[in-house]
């Protein structure tokens, strides 16, 4: 009896996570990332210094028009 709960729960557990893994799958084109690749880091670098140059140069043009 034991044994046929426990592998009643693992083939629970199984299930949920292949959905949730299935799932986490979606249609866009967004990369997700993923341990060990460089092209999803160097993409999520470029983009993060795009906001924040976006950021310095606003920050900047404020402190043109005040002085």
């Amino acid at each position: 009896m034991k044994i046929k709960f426990l592998a009643l729960k693992s083939s629970i557990l199984i299930a949920v996570l292949g959905l949730l893994g299935f799932t986490s799958c979606g249609d866009d084109d967004d990369i997700h990332p993923e341990y060990g690749v460089k092209i999803v880091r160097d993409q999520q670098v470029k983009q993060q210094q795009a906001e924040n140059d976006a950021i310095i140069n606003e920050n900047q043009n404020i402190s043109e028009t005040k002085n």
